[in-house]
């Protein structure tokens, strides 16, 4: 279990306290952010199938790998492994079982802003808890032996096109008065399509490209307010409009021999992106002008990824693959467009496998690494996230239904978040909160002292695990 230790710093005798100052919304501030609020999402995400893998038979080998023939599911990690199978067509259902946390240090006494106590939320710990997502995927042969069709999506169970709103710095403290891992819990409910096409140029020689779509939000807000005194009498018409961004993935796949495969992938950054504008009329202003105010929020995003893997398959459907993948992850902005700072990272898994009774039964196991992209977070923001260590087994079982080939496959993953603490660092002296300023801030100049009321502030501790269990049907049309 994580300890906490509380946060403690003398000056001259007088114990240091971190707590936020009293900046209060005035009403026209209010009719904005109400209307933010409307059309805002959660940090940054990244879709289930790029923590976990897509389908059971990845899932249990740590991800897989870009040289993995799995199904319909290979569209979202190399198109060109569409040319190593036939029509088939497969959904299944993965548990997650969130067990991360983040526990915040106990604020020292001494700063509170007047009103601290009359936040909507007290400040508290963050727990994971159990999501759900389905998958399906199925590919087709369109050309014998030459030309193949791939389709797939993820579904979260918890509804599609789910939007949450999180501040990583100061603001927060208005809303859930949390901090919140960047890259999991509420982020773990995202959903993405995808199809692509695989062409066969020889037997030891293939290529694919495929598409990745994720939606797209333009909206435009109209506000009148009747009584500026009142604000709470709002009048507001949503204007939506949805679409789809489109982001591209190409693979080559490589067989110089019966026995190895080699793969590798490119795919580019997409993000589901939430743009427009507030148009305000309040009635006895000052200035009877509407104002604007535009906004950007980016819910989901998945970064640049390059990808290559090798795998070595006996006759008797055994096999052991190796892989890795380079992660963009410095272009990553948060909710409301900032930069995260996040590093690029590299990914690696090995895995092997072993099939039996010629064929009918098959297990898998794996073991991966996952760094973290995000820097330390002393500073003013909270973007939390851990190493990860993963851990994998599954099998599967093929047998005849109805005149068909069926595979029925589970798989398990165990992610380990080294656990690791974090210490907010102060400033020799006190900093407004303006835009450009990454150390804590002093929310109240008027006031003597650092008036900061930061969730994150003193410091926090995160880590836990992460348990998935995953079960899939796959009917092999062809067979």
């Amino acid at each position: 279990m994580l300890a906490v230790n509380d946060f403690q710093v003398y000056d001259e005798g007088r114990q240091l306290s971190f707590c936020r100052s009293e900046r209060l919304l005035d009403r026209y501030q209010l009719i904005c952010a109400v209307c933010i609020l409307v059309c805002s999402g959660s940090w940054l995400r990244a879709a289930p199938n790029d923590h976990f893998g897509f389908g059971v038979q990845r899932q249990a080998t740590a991800g897989g790998t870009v040289a993995s023939r799995t199904g319909g599911g290979d569209v979202l990690e190399n198109p060109a492994l569409l040319t190593h199978g036939g029509t088939s067509f497969g959904f299944g259902v993965t548990a997650v079982f969130d067990r991360s946390v983040i526990l915040l240090m106990r604020r020292p006494t001494g700063y509170a802003p007047t009103d601290y106590e009359n936040r909507l939320r007290n400040r508290s710990d963050y727990a994971g808890a159990l999501r759900t997502f389905v998958t399906a995927a199925g590919q087709h042969e369109l050309i014998e032996n030459r030309l193949y069709a791939g389709v797939a999506a993820v579904l979260p169970v918890e509804g599609i096109a789910r939007i949450q709103a999180r501040f990583a710095n100061e603001t927060e403290q208005y809303f859930s008065n949390q901090v919140f891992f960047a890259r999991f819990g509420p982020r773990l409910s995202s959903e993405i399509f995808s199809g692509g096409l695989g062409y066969r140029f020889s037997d030891s020689f293939s290529f694919g490209i495929g598409f990745l779509f994720m939606p797209q939000v333009m909206s435009t807000n109209n506000v009148y307010t009747p009584n500026a005194v009142e604000p709470s009498s709002a009048l507001i018409n949503v204007d939506t409009q949805n679409g789809m961004a489109v982001g591209t993935i190409a693979g080559l796949n490589f067989s110089p021999v019966r026995f190895l495969r080699f793969g590798l992938a490119f795919r580019d950054e997409i993000k589901t992106e939430v743009e427009g504008r507030n148009l305000i009329q309040i009635s006895g202003a000052d200035e009877p002008d509407p104002f604007e105010q535009a906004f950007v929020i980016v819910p989901d995003m998945l970064p640049l990824k390059l990808s290559v893997g090798a795998r070595g398959e006996w006759s008797t459907g055994s096999f052991v693959e190796i892989g890795g993948a380079f992660v963009g992850w410095g272009n990553a902005v948060d909710d409301h467009g900032a930069s995260m700072g996040m590093q690029d990272v590299v990914e690696g898994n090995l895995a092997a496998g072993v099939s039996f009774d010629e064929g009918a039964n098959e297990a898998s196991f794996g073991v991966g690494w996952r760094p973290s992209p995000t820097p330390t977070q002393n500073g003013r923001t909270n973007y939390v996230d851990n190493d990860r260590v993963v851990v994998s087994a599954g099998g599967g079982h093929r047998f005849k239904w109805s005149g068909q080939s069926v595979r029925l496959g589970v798989a398990m993953q165990l992610h380990l978040l080294l656990p690791e603490q974090t210490t907010k660092l102060l400033s020799a002296s006190t900093v407004a909160c303006d835009d450009d300023v990454t150390v804590i801030c002093d929310e109240d100049l008027n006031r003597d002292g650092l008036q900061t009321g930061n969730p994150g502030f003193p410091g926090f501790s995160h880590g836990g695990h992460i348990m998935t269990v995953g079960f899939e049907l796959e009917w092999y049309l062809d067979e």
